[in-house]
């Protein structure tokens, strides 16, 4: 791509705000999907993360979703008030706090899973696997690029 086609921002704003309209209707259409589960795309994306992840700390889950850690607090105590996840100090170092899913946040994950399977079908159904393949790496590589702009002054 040239110099040109990247710095290029027209009608539509650009690879910048399509993406960033794009992300948005995909939130809305993921939130409404959990929805009758009382559960928010944000707590999803906790609650997955928790289940893959070995006990993982506040800190490491909070890096992950990119939330500070005041709004990573408030979003803890949520799901823990829904019964979702349990926050523990660890064993050998009580500074650290390890989050642990519950009974309840297990049983929903695969309904919470099948629901965002829906979404995702919806995004994929015009679309090759090959062509999806090559835009989730596009979208992981931009999430690294747009992370080193938080770095620039």
């Amino acid at each position: 791509m040239s110099e040109s086609d990247t710095h290029r921002v027209d009608a539509d704003g650009g690879v910048a705000i399509l993406l960033a309209r794009a992300g948005q209707r995909t939130l809305r259409a993921v939130d409404a999907a959990l929805a009758p589960f009382r559960v928010s795309a944000t707590q999803y994306l906790v609650l997955a993360y928790v289940a893959r992840a070995d006990a993982p700390t506040a800190g490491a889950l909070a890096r992950h979703v990119d939330l500070d850690s005041g709004a990573m607090t408030r979003l803890l105590d949520r799901m823990e008030a829904l019964g979702l996840l349990e926050r523990r100090l660890d064993a050998e170092d009580r500074r650290v706090v390890r989050l642990l899913m519950t009974g309840h946040g297990r049983q929903l994950l695969p309904d919470l899973d099948r629901a965002l399977v829906r979404v995702q079908d919806a995004l994929a159904r015009t679309h090759s696997s090959a062509d999806l393949d090559r835009f989730m790496a596009y979208l992981q590589a931009a999430i690294g690029d747009v992370a080193t702009l938080k770095e620039k002054p």
